[in-house]
């Protein structure tokens, strides 16, 4: 029997969803969710942080919900360093749609 991927949802920097890499159809189409790191910085670059680097909530929440409406996402959530803040900015701004 042969399986194949129907869709994924990624955890990783954000960055990486908008690299050229990720730009084709399938890849687009394949990726329905996005568990989101609250740092935009690749991870070459948090790592070895002696502290934890993170976005203000408001802008989080902007940023993701900015990456759902351009890339059709259908479910969001927080990966490394999101807490309730984050995730509270991410639905108030998925909800005013602003």
């Amino acid at each position: 029997m042969s399986c194949r991927a129907i869709a994924m949802i990624a955890s990783f920097a954000r960055s990486a969803l908008l690299h050229k890499t990720n730009s084709s159809d399938l890849v687009r189409q394949r990726i329905i969710g996005l568990l989101a790191n609250t740092a935009a910085l690749s991870p070459e670059d948090l790592d070895g942080s002696a502290s934890l680097v993170e976005e203000e909530p408001l802008t989080f929440g902007s940023t993701v919900a900015s990456l759902h409406s351009e890339l059709g996402l259908k479910i969001l959530g927080g990966c490394c360093g999101t807490d309730d803040r984050h995730i509270r900015a991410l639905a108030s701004r998925l909800a005013t749609g602003t």
